[in-house]
């Protein structure tokens, strides 16, 4: 006959059960901005409107994104430098990279055209004030997110999860370079445009 576990006993188990499951490994970590003020920093953060309706979103892919002309030139107002920044809208894409950026704290999100395919690439980003958004990223990927500026998350193949991010459009005038006006300097191995997706509002799963 088997005798009952004391309390104490069940407690302890149930805490070591839940906190090696895989569910609490999919976290982002805690993060202080090593650069607290960045150019452009309102047009990054803008929040989401309290509604919003379908018909307020555009959906594009990724190679929607590339083919969109840049701005040329360093433009680093805090206002709209381009009409597409007006727009609100839904990408649909496959996940290839993800960091932590250290600087700003965003979460830095590679988005693909294709699995395996190394190009094209846009950059989708959700700021630290979307804390929803961040974990429902980390458990749609199943991962967890290492601390700021640790080693980047590749994701190829058959592990690059397809998803839809929703925010606004973003030019990163800050990266453009005359030699590069498209995509610019230091903004992403196989990232093709100086287009982003920032901030994402919004996270799920593709089919």
């Amino acid at each position: 006959m088997m005798r009952a576990m004391p309390r104490q006993l069940c407690t302890l188990a149930f805490v070591l059960a839940v906190g090696s499951s895989p569910a609490a490994a999919q976290t982002v970590p805690a993060c202080t901005p090593s650069t607290p003020t960045h150019q452009r920093q309102m047009m990054k953060t803008r929040p989401e409107p309290a509604t919003l309706a379908a018909s307020d979103i555009t959906t594009h892919t990724v190679a929607d994104i590339v083919k969109l002309a840049v701005p040329r030139g360093k433009i680093l107002t805090d206002a709209v430098i381009d009409p597409h920044e007006d727009e609100t809208v839904q990408v649909t894409g496959f996940v290839r990279l993800v960091k932590l950026s250290g600087d700003d704290c965003d979460l830095h999100i590679q988005l693909g055209a294709f699995p395996d395919k190394h190009v094209p690439q846009i950059i989708a980003e959700i700021p630290p004030g979307e804390t929803a958004t961040r974990k429902a990223l980390a458990e749609i990927l199943g991962v967890r997110i290492h601390a700021p500026d640790g080693k980047p998350i590749p994701f190829d193949g058959p592990k690059a999860v397809r998803i839809k991010v929703t925010g606004k459009l973003f030019n990163d005038s800050s990266h453009f370079a005359k030699d590069h006006p498209k995509t610019g300097n230091n903004h992403g191995s196989g990232v093709a445009t100086l287009w982003e997706v920032h901030p994402v509002w919004r996270v799920e799963r593709a089919p």
